[in-house]
């Protein structure tokens, strides 16, 4: 996906935010401030294809503890794209969606963490991926270097590393592997330590717990 420069700059980062977490924060600054991005679009999946439904906090849960999450962020907006549309949430029908609902002066970046991008090919329509939208891979869990040149070729023909962590073809679609520190936080462990009656404070925005807090999520589960 080639890339004008008076293109408005959006970045995607979806997941299932059951629930969002201070880790999704940090993610979504660092690449909207190493990329220089307009905005990132926060997007709840409605029906996961890799998760059984019954074990997810209802769409419109998550959906009001994203709102809360990003009340303080100017240029991260929650997209309740997947809200209403049948079928499992895959994201190149998202992507596609979100193109086809956009003119040609946007420019989409899909981020990614380093383990779901090492098995994107067992997406749907994995391939098509990179002509919507360059990819942004996050390494969050590790502060080790991504060997970007193990991965990519295994992956995706016609990408060279113009620069280090950022490969491209001569199209211009591109690849990025920004640096961030490590962060250990995960919603599974603040499901757990809610369950387990442990405070998860510092762990997700206080209007987040709060929201948690009032409404008993993840007592049981």
């Amino acid at each position: 996906m080639s890339l004008k420069k008076d293109r408005r700059k959006t970045g995607i980062l979806g997941g299932t935010f059951d629930p969002v977490h201070n880790g999704h924060l940090a993610v979504a600054e660092l690449v909207l401030n190493q990329l220089r991005l307009d905005r990132i679009l926060f997007i709840p999946a409605a029906r996961p294809p890799h998760k059984p439904q019954a074990a997810i906090t209802p769409f419109s849960r998550r959906s009001a503890m994203l709102e809360l999450a990003l009340a303080d962020y100017p240029r991260f907006e929650l997209c309740s794209i997947e809200e209403n549309r049948p079928g499992p949430s895959y994201s190149i029908d998202t992507i596609r969606q979100l193109a086809g609902q956009s003119s040609e002066t946007e420019a989409f970046f899909f981020i990614i963490g380093l383990d779901a991008f090492v098995e994107i090919n067992t997406w749907k329509e994995w391939q098509k991926l990179p002509k919507l939208a360059s990819l942004v891979v996050i390494n969050r869990y590790s502060p080790r270097s991504v060997d970007s040149a193990a991965i990519i070729p295994r992956l995706f023909s016609g990408y060279k590393e113009k620069k280090k962590g950022t490969w491209s073809t001569e199209k211009g679609n591109s690849i990025y592997f920004p640096a961030m520190e490590p962060l250990s936080v995960s919603s599974t462990e603040i499901r757990e330590k809610i369950k387990a009656g442990k405070p998860i404070s510092r762990l997700t925005p206080d209007r987040v717990e709060e929201y948690i807090r009032t409404h008993g999520l993840y007592r049981d589960g």
